[in-house]
């Protein structure tokens, strides 16, 4: 090829792929804006790498990201005003590649890495009686970043939903948020000695439990704040408060379901009340695989502060109080040291077999 047709070439390609994307507006507080973040995300015009700012307002749509951009909410003409994304009448569903469940995801990112920022979903206007939403769903081999995003509504389902069944490896950062359907990070099982698909940092968010989701409905009957299965990482300095429900109605909740060795659990506060309800049950922290870490969280207002599951992990420097009993299924040969009060029972002896109990047989 000649230099003068190599250099038109390079010219047409920058053109159609720019070496870095810019920044694009949605709504009214900007001039040349998309009308929609539909419109913005699936564009053509808006390469990967860009910025895409959204005004304040109410946006009724399923936003599908399938290219690495940034999406961020910034205030309209009204200086209270947020950016919510609500969904629509019609809205296409996902199925879980870990677990093959089915769901409906208002923000559904198909492609990375991402960041969102400032974004509010809210489910207060669908019909929870025809779908299990997802507020963010990060699907298999994205990466990414939610930072101040909120969540609003009471349907099944989950705040945030991050996975990976297939790799290549990813890493998700969900921080400073407030979640009021829980999160779940789940990973594809692995062969010994080899590392998760997915590493997690869920770090500093305020997160209220989903409604349990009966079992044989894809649900395992709790509602869980933090879900975690096969991933490696950090849960660190997250506020967990519930229940969403009392009263007449069973409840079945865990602060943290932590069915991942490779995860580190501290620093968390995990507030429940009812613990002394006979139609409610609360775990703080539920471990279901060995060589676990669950150190130095706050734990109170549960029936069991945290059920190890007669699996070996390093429990230590936790406080538990207002509990029926701080520990549960205690592995033979514990020596943790946390610290318990106004608990009925402090540490009561293993009645443990000398094999662990495994997650399905929980």
């Amino acid at each position: 090829m000649s230099l003068r047709k190599l250099c038109l070439f390079a010219v047409v390609l920058f053109s159609v792929y720019p070496l870095h994307g810019g920044t694009y507006y949605v709504g009214t507080c900007h001039a040349n804006s998309f009308a929609t973040i539909s419109d913005a995300v699936s564009s053509p015009a808006v390469a990967p790498g860009s910025t895409i700012k959204v005004c304040g307002g109410s946006y009724f749509e399923q936003v599908i990201i399938s290219k690495p951009l940034t999406l961020v909410g910034i205030v309209g003409t009204n200086a209270n005003a947020d950016v919510r994304i609500a969904g629509s009448s019609s809205m296409q569903s996902a199925v879980g590649a870990v677990f093959s469940n089915l769901f409906t995801p208002i923000v559904w990112v198909t492609a990375g890495p991402v960041t969102i920022q400032d974004i509010t979903v809210d489910d207060d206007f669908l019909s929870c009686a025809n779908a299990v939403y997802v507020g963010f769903y990060l699907a298999s081999g994205v990466s990414g970043t939610l930072n101040r995003v909120a969540s609003q509504g009471e349907c099944i389902g989950a705040s945030i939903y991050a996975e990976n069944a297939t790799g290549p490896a990813t890493s998700v950062t969900i921080e400073n948020s407030f979640l009021n359907n829980g999160v779940d990070a789940v990973g594809a099982v692995q062969a010994a000695g080899v590392p998760p698909l997915l590493d997690v940092k869920i770090i500093g968010n305020q997160i209220s439990p989903n409604v349990p989701a009966p079992i044989g409905s894809g649900g395992n009957g709790y509602g869980n704040g933090i879900y975690l299965y096969e991933v490696s990482g950090s849960v660190t300095t997250n506020s967990i408060f519930g229940p969403k429900q009392v009263g007449p109605t069973p409840y079945n909740g865990i602060g943290i379901w932590d069915e991942a060795a490779g995860v580190t659990v501290s620093g968390n506060s995990i507030m429940f009340n009812g613990f002394d309800d006979a139609l409610y049950t609360a775990e703080g922290i539920a471990i279901l695989e060995d060589q676990a870490t669950v150190k130095s969280n706050k734990i109170s207002g549960v029936q069991y502060g945290i059920d190890m599951g007669c699996h070996p992990s390093t429990v230590a420097s936790n406080t538990i109080n207002l509990t029926a009993s701080a520990l549960l299924s205690v592995p033979r040969g514990f020596s943790g040291v946390n610290s318990v009060f106004n608990s009925f029972v402090a540490t009561p002896a293993s009645d443990c077999p000398t094999v662990a109990r495994s997650a399905a047989g929980r």
